[in-house]
């Protein structure tokens, strides 16, 4: 599994504005080897990305929201109490900073109505919008998304190179750390998983990862019963 993912203990983003700008911005940066051309409109921060709010009907709390291309994603990591969901640390300020942290299953039927845990499928869309394919390790799809996706502020230092990223597209996303298969916590600072509605074998599933050490995001699994977080995705108005 790709190195700079969770290591347990035991375990080891709807209103559209500037929307019509022709201008565009073009940066280039280097990953392994490759020069990665990353171009957006000057029209708003991601090039087609929103902001808006959802206040969730179930407990009355607000997320903000935000649209990157045809998605509407919750900009904010899900902290609706469930079975099966935790606080960092069981730390209630911690769940308020990144919300909670969801085994798979309870992260299957964690999201309010007319919003859904995302596939795999939906969340290659997001990272193909917001970077591009870089390679495949193992069963674990790897794109240059991560700086683009992660928050401005939270992630911790590798070796001297900030481990913040630009957030261009106000998927905001934190550091949360996640829950190991035995009631142990890790991570937090370092490390973002979110898991997908795909299974990967019969005691995994899929989720997008995010590390303080690069600028990738990646599409791997983890078993069942640790805990990740949860970004809802809306339904489909189609």
């Amino acid at each position: 599994m790709h190195i700079k993912r969770f290591l347990f203990t035991a375990l080891v983003l709807f209103t559209l504005v500037g929307l019509a700008s022709a201008e565009q911005v073009c940066t280039e940066s280097e990953y392994k080897g490759r020069t990665i051309k990353k171009c957006r409109d000057t029209g708003s921060s991601g090039g087609d990305s929103s902001m808006d709010s959802f206040t969730d009907p179930r407990d009355g709390q607000t997320y903000r929201t935000v649209q990157i291309g045809s998605q509407t994603w919750m900009a904010e990591n899900l902290n609706y109490r469930t079975d099966d969901s935790y606080c960092y640390d069981d730390e209630s300020a911690n769940c308020r900073k990144y919300g909670r942290l969801y085994t798979w299953n309870a992260a299957l039927n964690a999201c309010p109505s007319g919003w859904h845990l995302p596939s795999k499928a939906e969340f290659e869309t997001l990272l193909k919008r917001t970077g591009e394919f870089v390679e495949e390790e193992y069963e674990i799809e790897i794109y240059s998304s991560g700086r683009s996706l992660k928050s401005t502020s939270g992630w911790n230092d590798y070796k001297g190179k900030n481990g913040n990223g630009t957030d261009s597209y106000g998927f905001s996303a934190l550091p949360a750390g996640g829950r190991g298969d035995v009631g142990d916590f890790g991570g937090v600072g370092y490390n973002a998983g979110f898991w997908s509605a795909t299974e990967c074998y019969s005691n995994g599933a899929y989720h997008m990862g995010l590390g303080y050490d690069d600028d990738s995001a990646d599409l791997g699994y983890h078993f069942k019963d640790i805990g990740l977080s949860v970004r809802c995705l809306r339904n489909s108005r189609l």
